[in-house]
């Protein structure tokens, strides 16, 4: 599993810079840069009901599945990079975010 830290505080599934999804899917098939990329899995914690914002443990430990074919930590639609960084603080749509680790294959 890939260590995720996470700035999209408006993201109802972000509790401590950290996510309490077992799993996220990282969009962007035709990303040549990381503004090309988004976290498929955010959703707005604005719209979300109440008593499901606290739910979940946050773990650093998440697994990435990754569309970004491009990248140079994509294997087999897997991210095998060790630490990640998803950005996107104060956003309220999945568009808006980015993850920050993406690196074009060389």
């Amino acid at each position: 599993m890939t260590e995720l830290k996470c700035s999209v505080t408006s993201c109802g599934s972000n509790k401590q810079q950290m996510c309490t999804l077992h799993s996220i899917n990282v969009d962007g098939a035709t990303a040549h840069c990381k503004d090309d990329t988004c976290c498929h899995s955010f959703h707005d914690r604005s719209s979300a009901p109440t008593n499901s914002m606290d739910s979940g443990t946050p773990s650093m430990e998440t697994e990435v599945r990754c569309q970004a074919i491009d990248c140079q930590y994509n294997d087999a639609k897997a991210c095998n990079a060790s630490y990640i960084y998803v950005q996107g603080s104060g956003t309220n749509h999945s568009n808006d975010t980015r993850c920050d680790t993406f690196k074009p294959r060389a």
